[in-house]
């Protein structure tokens, strides 16, 4: 009995875990459907293997940390530096030593529905996370600088969980603790 292209598409696409003897199977399968299926297939292996390396290299530094005997490491992240008028939002986030989400990368290169799903994701599952904001006012008195790091030491204030270290993109905090400045630090960790 032949199985139907739209069988074998559910499953070889809709699955986790595939049988590579099937795969190696389809390949001798001489319909065109089956064929541009398979290179669908191929197409999908190779970009999970390229998130996974991406995963990898990004969790480097925190598990170098986590080695040296750190628990609680927040990592942390600003938006709105770019524009002339508008509040600074910073970030901290403290996750699972094992928290893996495939694609996480800077937030600028991620379509919205990528970051609300990623975003759900994230406040799902982390330790704890703070989210903390300077209005325009504050930043015409001291400086898109000074007032991303006032909302950055604010954000890890917020914690729950006070981090014993931090991974910041470009930029060290007045607090005391340690802190690891990674330079595109949020395509890093």
């Amino acid at each position: 009995m032949t199985v139907s292209i739209k069988q074998l598409e559910e499953e070889l696409l809709g699955r986790e875990e595939i049988d590579e003897t099937m795969v190696e199977r389809l390949r001798k399968d001489e319909r065109k459907g089956v064929q541009k299926l398979l290179k669908r297939y191929d197409s999908m292996k190779q970009k999970t293997i390229e998130l996974e390396n991406m995963h990898k290299e990004m969790s480097q530094y925190e598990k170098a940390l986590h080695k040296e005997g750190y628990v609680h490491i927040a990592g942390l992240d600003e938006v709105g530096r770019g524009p002339l008028a508008g509040p600074v939002v910073a970030a901290a986030v403290i996750l699972p030593h094992d928290f893996k989400l495939l694609g996480l990368t800077d937030s600028k290169k991620l379509s919205k529905e990528k970051r609300e799903a990623f975003y759900d994701v994230i406040v799902e599952q982390a330790i704890c996370y703070s989210v903390a904001m300077v209005h325009a006012a504050e930043i015409d008195e001291l400086n898109i600088y000074e007032s991303t790091k006032v909302a950055m030491s604010n954000a890890v204030k917020g914690l729950t969980y006070m981090p014993d270290h931090l991974l910041l993109d470009a930029m060290k905090l007045d607090l005391t603790i340690s802190q690891t400045s990674l330079i595109k630090g949020d395509q890093k960790a």
